[in-house]
């Protein structure tokens, strides 16, 4: 088990990035619109993405804290849409699959707070 400062330091950086991390999809759709082309930079969204998803899996194993399971697979579907769209050629497809990211991210805040679906399907 954690040290509950470290457990501290550790959920709230989990907190902060995952605020911070609704900046990479509107980043990257910004990028799309005004260059109308892939940019090979593009590729380090998704993993800034799996760096903040495996925090929370982390989070989760080392302190046994009640979340709903729907948090992290609605978030397992973020990291695929976005790594989907780092493949991709086509500005209009990476903006879209992007555009969903962001939809998908805030679903899975709300979830994470409680805010909707409270209580189902908690582990």
């Amino acid at each position: 088990m954690l040290t509950p400062s470290l457990a501290a330091i550790l959920y709230d950086f989990h907190k902060y990035a995952g605020h911070a991390s609704f900046l990479l999809p509107i980043l990257v759709i910004v990028i799309c619109v005004l260059l109308k082309k892939r940019q090979p930079l593009l590729r380090l969204a998704p993993v800034l993405l799996d760096v903040q998803f495996t925090l929370g899996i982390m989070l989760w194993l080392l302190e046994k804290r009640t979340i709903s399971l729907l948090h992290p697979l609605v978030m397992l579907v973020v990291l695929a849409l976005a790594h989907i769209a780092a493949k991709k050629e086509n500005p209009a497809t990476v903006t879209a699959l992007w555009l969903a990211v962001l939809g998908l991210m805030v679903l899975g805040m709300l979830i994470a707070r409680g805010k909707i679906f409270p209580g189902l399907w908690l582990v």
